[in-house]
């Protein structure tokens, strides 16, 4: 999902312009691990995936999740899950086609 967004901050701050496709920055500057299993649910259906990583997603104008996700022990976890046109932005996962990718 680093990749799909305007750009990737650094852990110095310096930007890199990405591919623009999703409204978000990705920031290196705080990093931190977010590392589990993780359950979405999305239109009453239940994708299983896991979460690694050090980076931030920061949304550089309102986006809408279109489901929930939550940790092995079934509490909700501050992550969105994305779409534009016919991609969904979430943990790592594949499912029907659709490019499932972590934010």
């Amino acid at each position: 999902m680093m990749y799909l967004g305007k750009t990737i901050l650094n852990k110095e701050g310096t930007a890199y312009p990405m591919v623009d496709f999703l409204n978000i920055e990705t920031s290196m500057e705080k990093a931190k691990l977010s590392l589990g299993y993780r359950s979405l649910l999305i239109q009453g259906n239940t994708i299983k995936g896991h979460e690694f990583h050090y980076s931030t997603c920061i949304e550089k104008s309102k986006m809408t999740s279109i489901g929930e996700i939550f940790n092995a022990k079934g509490v909700s976890v501050n992550t969105s899950i994305y779409q534009q046109k016919n991609v969904n932005c979430v943990v790592h996962s594949f499912l029907l086609g659709r490019t499932f990718c972590y934010s």
